[in-house]
């Protein structure tokens, strides 16, 4: 619990508390003039909230989602208006320079800047519109929002618990320092080469991870069937297997698929080369099952699944009561195959030695291989198109796609020798352990930049 007082006279109309507390009325002091966002913009934009009729093509809608710190990302989460559906008078185009502040939802105040002409692009009530001064330069005040103690300010003026927001009369209402001209366009120089040297080491670690599919494969001798569309399949009813009624599963891709597999004399299912496959359970929400760090055991989730790893960013803990009672058959130990099986299915990853004590809600599935498999190989083809193919074709249309254990069982693996899973797995491991530095190496290079950024915006520099 933390306690501080207020002044009556430093009140600002506002009566939260979060919004006194000590670390969100840090005042910057910087040898530059201090000014607010509304001093160095000619004005701040809320562009209309439109119907959402969408449509096939016409005005592309920028979202929130469209726009992430320092860049805009126009070709993903694509939405569209009819252009005769909606009002010319009221449309709000980007230009080149408009400084973009993400309005409302999870990414609230993220911003970047429109620096090139895009035609047919509309801007909607997600974000705000800064249209900047001469005295400042647009990416100058992007970078200061996108740095620290920009986003501890921009916190101190986001409003709502459900819904997060900011309005444009706050974001007005923040200060930053407004430095001598030639030393916006130096932090602005920095950090679009810290951006550049990022974005290539992390393209390059996403060309390594790619190259993995095609490296298991080729090993393996697989030929993937050319993928056609089909505007329709003739399923014969002696085909039809069990529950699964629904077209897709019998989608001819999935067939030519399977009988790919099936030509192999080394196809096994997950259910005969396991000791046990088995998936956790998930305590009930806000109960005492579940603790603190200190206390607690770790508990994974699917969120905790990235990059062929285990992360701990956003982790829960369980009770040692639950770990070694309702949840103990599915304790994990060092070596285990993990596979996601509801929401995004198909994820593996094989429990590292520095994990410690841990344990799987019921979305995970649990997989201990025999002593003469190689886990590691078998993580390797459940990541790959071997597995994701199949994975793919069993989950069921429906809000959150999902498999069950008996079809995880049922998953055919390739099994060549063991010296040969080794090689696999270890060739595997060493272009994801590069992956993985090239990434480490792409954040510890922004960081140092934005390091930089900040003394020079406080005037150290």
């Amino acid at each position: 619990m933390e306690c501080f007082a207020v002044y009556s006279n430093n009140l600002e109309g506002r009566l939260d508390c979060f919004y006194y507390k000590p670390d969100n009325r840090t005042i910057i002091n910087s040898k530059y003039p201090i000014k607010n966002i509304e001093d160095i913009t000619l004005k701040i934009i809320h562009p209309p909230e439109y119907k959402r009729i969408y449509s096939n093509k016409g005005y592309q809608l920028l979202r929130a989602q469209n726009v992430k710190p320092f860049k805009i990302i126009i070709d993903a989460n694509k939405v569209f208006f009819s252009k005769e559906s909606l009002p010319s008078e009221n449309l709000i185009f980007p230009e080149i320079g408009d400084v973009l502040v993400v309005r409302s939802g999870v990414n609230t105040g993220d911003c970047a800047v429109i620096d090139e002409r895009y035609d047919d692009l509309i801007l909607g009530s997600d974000n705000l519109v800064c249209k900047c001064k001469n005295e400042i330069r647009p990416k100058y005040l992007m970078i200061f929002l996108c740095s620290d103690f920009g986003k501890k300010l921009l916190a101190k003026y986001i409003t709502g618990a459900t819904n997060s927001h900011i309005t444009p009369q706050n974001l007005g209402k923040i200060k930053l320092p407004i430095p001598f001209i030639e030393n916006q366009d130096s932090l602005v120089q920095l950090m679009g080469q810290a951006y550049s040297l990022k974005e290539s080491k992390e393209a390059e670690a996403q060309r390594l991870l790619d190259s993995i599919n095609d490296y298991v494969l080729d090993e393996l001798g697989i030929k993937l069937p050319e993928l056609r569309k089909h505007l329709s399949h003739l399923v014969f009813s002696d085909e039809a297997k069990g529950e699964r009624l629904d077209p897709r599963y019998y989608k001819p891709y999935f067939k030519e698929f399977e009988e790919e597999l099936t030509k192999r004399k080394d196809i096994k299912i997950i259910g005969e080369i396991s000791e046990y496959v088995g998936s956790g359970a998930t305590p009930k929400a806000g109960g005492d099952d579940y603790t603190s760090s200190d206390e607690g055991i770790l508990f994974i989730r699917i969120v905790n699944l990235k990059n062929n790893t285990i992360v701990l960013d956003d982790v829960l803990y369980i009770r040692k009561t639950i770990h070694e009672g309702m949840l103990k058959r599915t304790k994990l130990k060092v070596n285990d195959v993990l596979l996601s099986m509801a929401g995004t299915i198909g994820l593996s990853v094989v429990v590292p030695e520095n994990l410690g004590e841990a344990n799987i809600n019921q979305a995970i599935a649990r997989i201990v291989v025999n002593r003469n498999i190689n886990p590691f190989y078998l993580s390797a083809l459940l990541n790959s198109k071997i597995g994701k193919i199949q994975t793919d074709r069993l989950s069921r249309p429906a809000v959150q796609a999902n498999i069950n254990l008996a079809e995880i069982r049922a998953l055919k693996i390739p099994l060549p020798p063991l010296p040969i899973q080794n090689k696999i797995a270890e060739e595997v491991k060493s272009r994801m352990k590069k992956a993985d530095q090239l990434q480490k190496q792409a954040k510890e290079e922004l960081e140092k930049a934005k390091q930089e950024v900040e003394k020079i915006i406080l005037g150290d520099r």
